[in-house]
């Protein structure tokens, strides 16, 4: 039991530099949105997916550890060892995680935010360059003898 314990407590911290590690990204992702660096915003979400598959790995890992601490030793919940040293650790570093996981969720929702405000305008800066180069099309043509012609006209103002 202590040899599961202790795996599920260096777990428990592995995810815990994983979260952090992905709070610090959304932190960065903020700046970036307001630079409007949309090459960067993807590298920045492609780290944050990389994170979120590590996660995910420690959490199968903790799953399956904690399946042999139900099935080997009839614990349902770590709550029920609360003066086992590792037991102490996890529980504690698990709170952390949570608020962690509570920072990142209300900053994630801002960044989702701006990054609605940034592609809303670039749509409207696409879509108003798109109606100039068609404007600027119907007056000037890539082939020059196709070019309007505009021909000085003379009246005859006695007729």
């Amino acid at each position: 039991m202590d040899r599961i314990l202790y795996e599920m407590a260096e777990l428990v911290k592995q995810k815990y530099l994983h979260i952090n590690d992905y709070y610090n990204l959304t932190l960065e992702q903020k700046s970036i949105l307001e630079q409007e660096d949309i090459e960067a915003l993807g590298g920045n979400i492609g780290s944050k997916q990389v994170i979120i598959d590590q996660v995910n790995q420690i959490d199968a890992r903790l799953r399956q550890l904690q399946s042999l601490l139900k099935e080997d030793f009839g614990m349902a919940a770590l709550e029920g060892l609360p003066n086992h040293q590792s037991v102490k650790a996890i529980l504690e570093v698990k709170g952390r995680i949570k608020e962690i996981i509570s920072q990142a969720i209300k900053l994630d929702k801002e960044n989702t935010g701006r990054l609605r405000f940034v592609f809303d305008r670039i749509g409207t800066e696409v879509e108003n360059n798109q109606k100039t180069a068609q404007a600027l099309k119907a007056y000037h043509h890539d082939n020059p003898r196709k070019q309007a012609v505009t021909v000085p006209v003379f009246m005859d103002h006695k007729r």
